[in-house]
């Protein structure tokens, strides 16, 4: 069992999506003025991770020759793309990301980084993950445990986004089970609890991929038209 250590550009490298990451720090100046107007009560820490995120957004919409676009958000926090777009945006640590793709090609798409750096409380194991989930994690080797339940849990968050973006209504974790394949980088879902019966041609048509750079993991999500 080896993990997937790929660039973003591998990673990414779907004719269909564009994508741009983000270390530095960004002031508000970068936003949209109704942008500036969703982070005004924030905390310091949310304003910087908005502001990554959505300079990282305004990037990837350059990059499919969209630009001039405040990206706001729904009454549930997802953002709000153009007309035509769906697109995804993550933040972890010092890193965010953005990934966006016309709708015409790329129906949603989900998009969730973590940073490795902690380990993960043993309830979020045992409350969000499968009986499989778990049985596998036991099955992997000690020194990569942590790397798995960080692409596990990663790969849930890419496909609760995913999901939202179709449904408009949102998943809980422990109804998403995930196989990896560590082989190649990707993953499988299927769904239960009282959504499961809707999501079987969601399930088969998800394309799920996974990899690792540096001290993060990263996933995606995406169904393709």
């Amino acid at each position: 069992v080896v993990p997937i250590f790929i660039s973003s550009d591998t990673f990414f490298a779907h004719k269909s999506l564009r994508v741009f990451f983000c270390s530095e720090l960004k002031s508000a100046e970068i936003l949209f003025p109704s942008e500036k107007k969703l982070i005004e009560n924030c905390s310091l820490k949310r304003q910087i991770e908005f502001c990554k995120g959505r300079y990282c957004a305004h990037q990837a919409l350059e990059k499919l020759g969209q630009s001039g676009f405040a990206i706001l958000r729904d009454p549930n926090g997802a953002p709000i793309w153009p007309s035509g777009i769906t697109g995804s945006i993550s933040h972890s640590g010092d890193i965010a990301a953005a990934v966006v793709a016309k709708e015409t090609e790329i129906l949603a798409i989900g998009l969730d980084l973590q940073i490795t750096n902690q380990t993960l409380p043993f309830k979020v194991l045992t409350t969000f993950f499968h009986s499989d989930e778990i049985q596998n994690f036991l099955n992997v080797p000690d020194s990569l445990s942590e790397l798995f339940s960080y692409a596990v849990f990663s790969a849930k968050e890419s496909i609760l986004k995913c999901y939202y973006t179709i449904n408009r209504s949102f998943l809980d974790l422990h109804e998403i089970s995930v196989k990896l394949d560590w082989w190649h980088g990707t993953f499988k879902t299927r769904i239960t609890g009282e959504h499961g019966s809707n999501a079987h041609m969601f399930c088969d048509q998800l394309t799920g991929r996974f990899g690792f750079a540096g001290d993060y993991v990263f996933s995606a999500a995406w169904l393709s038209r």
